[in-house]
């Protein structure tokens, strides 16, 4: 009967099953059944009773039920160290119908920051940001080392899979994937990106649309300047580079050439 009035009314939830299951039982002489024990005949059922409509693609033909996939949430209270998790999203800016993305990157740990412009968010373009912060980051941390020990945050964009996700499990690197309309897990980015927009992005926006080059170079020397000269209410009005050095001795920061 369950399964029947989900099929009915697709995807009910278990409070509301509960109270149209009780004229059913009562004229069955069964016993009602509690809105738990509903919720584990759901679970327990192979297609967990989900009801999924049907999609056609262009060509009015049906497309393939997608497989639901079990994604590395990000634990709660994870602790990491400096360097070691870097927190990801990629800002959108729209101009005249032309589309701009920003991907940027944070440590929560020390706030320290990075960001780049690119033409698209197509994941071979957010893959070579990560790959040039990965190779940024040997000789810093122990990447190669450890590399379980490093990991980063994203939320479930399209942009962070396919070529992106390649390249973490080619690296054997952790990728930890924020929950669905849960910007929180990810608030110290989320900070991130407003203050960039605020302080940055709103002076030089003609220049993502017109000499994207030139933009990511104003862009990197702003970064420069928020990472080691502007004070961090957050870190006790010091800068990020400044708070690293004094309050994670371990941590000896290599500058790597940057030229590229």
């Amino acid at each position: 009967e369950i399964k029947r009035l989900r099929e009915k009314y697709p995807n009910l939830g278990k409070a509301k099953l509960y109270h149209l299951l009780k004229p059913w039982c009562i004229e069955n002489k069964l016993p009602i059944p509690s809105e738990s024990t509903i919720g584990r005949v759901i679970a327990k059922d192979k297609d967990k009773m989900r009801i999924t409509p049907y999609r056609i693609d262009r060509n009015g033909k049906v497309k393939p039920k997608k497989r639901r996939k079990f994604k590395n949430r990000k634990p709660k209270n994870l602790k990491s160290k400096p360097m070691h998790l870097w927190a990801v999203d990629t800002i959108q800016k729209v101009s005249n119908g032309i589309r701009r993305y920003i991907m940027t990157l944070v440590d929560p740990n020390s706030r320290i920051a990075f960001a780049v412009a690119m033409p698209t968010k197509h994941t071979k373009y957010t893959a070579k940001v990560l790959e040039a912060l990965i190779d940024g980051l040997i000789g810093t941390i122990e990447i190669n080392a450890k590399p379980k020990q490093f990991a980063i945050l994203s939320d479930n964009g399209s942009e962070f899979m396919k070529e992106f996700e390649a390249l973490l499990q080619a690296k054997g690197l952790t990728h930890y994937w924020t929950y669905p309309r849960s910007p929180k897990m990810n608030a110290h980015n989320e900070r991130f990106n407003r203050t960039i927009q605020e302080q940055f992005v709103d002076y030089y926006e003609d220049l993502l649309f017109t000499d994207m080059e030139l933009f990511n170079q104003k862009m990197a020397d702003w970064l420069i300047d928020y990472n080691t000269i502007i004070p961090h209410h957050s870190l006790d009005m010091k800068n990020p580079v400044q708070y690293l050095i004094e309050n994670h001795e371990e941590c000896h920061m290599l500058w790597t050439n940057t030229k590229t």
